[in-house]
C-alpha cells in the first residue's frame, strides 16, 4: 500500500514537472511575458507562474488550450491563416493580433512605412511600443476584448497614424473568436494629412454583443 502511495506521488511530481515545461517551452517560443502569455490562453498570470514553478498543474481545459498550441492548432487553423491571408492583402493599415498584442500579419501597407520610419515590430510586442491615443484605447479596449473581460465586440476612434504622425488615420478593431483564442485584426482606413500638431477628436463608436443581438 505504501509503494502504491509513493508511486502515485511521484506520478504527481512529473506531471507538474511535464507541465511547468511545457507552459515555460510555449511561453518562450512565442516570446511573450508571463502576464501575456496569460492573456494569450484566456488565465491569470498568477496561474502561470504557479505552473512554472511546479505548484500545481493547468486544469482540463487550460491542458486542451496548452496542447493545441503545442500542437500548433491555433497557427494553422483554417480561420486564422485566412484572416492571416486576408490582412496580408489588403490595401488599408491593417495588422493582426494574438492576447499580448503579438503582431502575427501586417498588411503591405502598412510593413512598407514602418520599414521607411525604421520601426521594428514584427514577431513582437506592440503593447509597449503604443503610445497616446492608441496605447490608451489597447488598455482600455483592446486587452479586455482579447481577455473577454468586455462586452465590446468593436471600436473604430481617430488618431494620428503610428509610423507616420502627419497621417490621420479611422482605425477599426473588431475581435475574432477562435476556438478558445481571441484575435484582434486592426484596418486603418487614411483619412488626410494634417500639419496641425494639435490630436483630432477621437470620435469613438463601440459595438456591443447588446448591439448585435437588437
Amino acid at each position: 500500500m505504501l509503494c502504491l502511495v509513493e508511486e502515485c506521488i511521484h506520478k504527481a511530481i512529473m506531471q507538474t514537472a511535464e507541465w511547468a515545461n511545457i507552459v515555460r517551452v510555449l511561453r518562450r517560443l512565442h516570446g511573450l511575458t508571463p502576464r501575456q502569455f496569460a492573456l494569450m490562453i484566456g488565465t491569470t498570470t498568477e496561474a502561470v507562474g504557479v505552473w512554472e514553478k511546479s505548484l500545481d498543474v493547468p486544469g482540463p481545459f487550460m491542458q486542451a488550450a496548452l496542447r493545441d498550441l503545442l500542437s500548433g492548432h491555433i497557427e494553422n487553423h483554417p480561420t486564422f491563416l485566412g484572416v492571416k491571408a486576408m490582412v496580408r492583402a489588403t490595401d488599408q493599415l491593417s495588422a493582426l493580433y494574438t492576447p499580448g498584442l503579438t503582431v502575427h500579419a501586417l498588411s503591405r501597407p502598412l510593413e512598407r512605412m514602418f520599414v521607411t520610419h525604421q520601426l521594428e515590430v514584427l514577431g513582437s510586442s506592440m503593447l509597449p511600443k503604443l503610445s497616446g491615443r492608441n496605447g490608451e484605447m489597447a488598455e482600455q479596449y483592446s486587452l479586455p476584448m482579447l481577455e473577454g473581460k468586455s462586452d465590446v465586440l468593436s471600436f473604430s476612434y481617430t488618431d494620428r497614424g503610428v509610423a507616420d504622425p502627419s497621417l490621420i488615420v479611422r482605425q477599426q478593431v473588431t475581435v475574432i473568436p477562435l476556438d478558445g483564442l481571441r484575435v484582434l485584426a486592426t484596418v486603418g482606413l487614411p483619412l488626410g494629412m494634417s500639419t496641425d500638431s494639435s490630436m483630432p477628436e477621437p470620435d469613438l463608436r463601440l459595438t456591443t454583443a447588446d448591439d448585435v443581438r437588437s
